[in-house]
C-alpha cells in the first residue's frame, strides 16, 4: 500500500495585515488609532469598496504605501463602557466580475478612568500572611480620592492609607493568622471613590493557607511542596503566586534532566 502526504495551502484573494484589528483597553473620550494593510493576492483581483459603517470610528486610506493599501481606523467618540466588536467590510472582485466580500474584525473595550487590580489572593507564607497594598491610580494621571473600602468577610481587614493623591492605597491583610483557612475564603472588598465613572468599585479576594488549584498539587520529581516557593523565587501577595512557582520549578526540573541526560550518554575516555 502507498501512503501519500499531501500539504495544501489556502490562498486568499485579499490579505488583511493583521487579520484583526485589536484597540484593547481605551479609556472612554480618549482618542486611539488602528492601521492595516489590505493585500490582493494578484493584479487580477481588484478591490472596489472598504467601508466601516459605525459613526463612533472614521476609516481613512493612507497613501504612500507600496506593499499593499493601508487603512487607519480612529476612534471618534465611545461613551458606553464594555468591549465592543465592528467589522470592516472589504468588496472586491475577480478577473471574471464575481463580486466577493471579506470583514476586518475591529474589537476592544472601554474601559473608565481608574486603573487598579481586579484581585487580591492572600496566601500564606511561613507561619504568616503577608498583607497587601492595593493602589488605585487613573489613566488620565488625575488625583484619585478614596472615600470608604470595606469587605464582605470579617477575617479580611481592610485599612485606607492613601486616601487622595495621585494613587490610593488600601492596606488589606488577614485578621487572624491563626484561622483555619485550608478552605479558602472568598469575597469582595467594595471601595468607594470620587470618580464619576466609577463611583464604587468591586475587587474580589481569596485567603487560603495555600496556592489554589495548580499551586496546591504536588510535582512529580519537582520536590514542590503544596506553600513552598521554587527556588529562587519571591512570591509576592497578589500576584497568581503559585502557578508561577509551579511553570518555574517545572522548567528548572526540565533543564536539569536534560543535563543528566547529556551527561549519561557521553563516551567515557579510553583507557590509558
Amino acid at each position: 500500500m502507498i501512503e501519500l502526504e499531501i500539504a495544501c495551502f489556502v490562498v486568499r484573494e485579499v490579505m488583511a495585515i493583521p487579520n484583526l484589528v485589536t484597540f484593547g483597553q481605551i479609556g472612554r473620550g480618549e482618542e486611539a488609532s488602528r492601521e492595516f494593510t489590505l493585500r490582493a493576492a494578484d493584479a487580477a483581483t481588484e478591490v472596489r469598496e472598504v467601508v466601516l459603517e459605525d459613526e463612533r470610528f472614521r476609516l481613512r486610506e493612507l497613501e504612500g504605501s507600496e506593499d499593499g493599501r493601508r487603512f487607519v481606523i480612529e476612534v471618534v467618540k465611545l461613551s458606553e463602557f464594555g468591549r465592543f466588536g465592528v467589522d470592516v467590510v472589504v468588496r472586491y472582485a475577480l478577473t471574471d466580475g464575481e463580486p466577493k466580500e471579506m470583514t476586518v474584525p475591529v474589537r476592544g473595550e472601554v474601559v473608565g478612568d481608574l486603573r487598579y487590580a481586579k484581585t487580591v489572593n492572600l496566601f500564606k507564607r511561613g507561619d504568616t500572611y503577608p498583607g497587601h497594598d492595593f493602589v488605585i491610580t487613573s489613566r488620565s494621571n488625575t488625583p484619585v480620592k478614596v472615600i470608604e473600602a470595606t469587605a464582605s468577610d470579617p477575617a479580611l481587614s481592610v485599612e485606607i492609607r492613601e486616601a487622595e493623591g495621585q494613587r490610593a492605597l488600601i492596606h488589606m491583610g488577614v485578621v487572624d493568622p491563626s484561622q483555619d483557612f485550608s478552605t479558602p475564603v472568598r469575597g469582595t472588598v467594595k471601595i468607594k471613590t470620587t470618580d464619576q465613572d466609577e463611583p464604587e468599585v468591586e475587587i474580589a479576594f481569596v485567603i487560603a493557607d495555600r496556592g489554589v488549584g495548580a499551586g496546591a498539587a504536588q510535582l512529580r520529581g519537582g520536590g514542590l511542596r503544596p506553600g513552598q516557593p521554587a527556588q529562587g523565587m519571591e512570591l509576592k501577595d497578589g500576584d497568581p503566586t503559585f502557578r508561577q512557582a509551579i511553570i518555574e520549578q517545572r522548567r528548572r526540573d526540565r533543564v536539569q534532566r536534560m543535563k543528566l541526560d547529556d551527561k549519561s550518554e557521553e563516551t567515557p575516555p579510553p583507557a590509558p
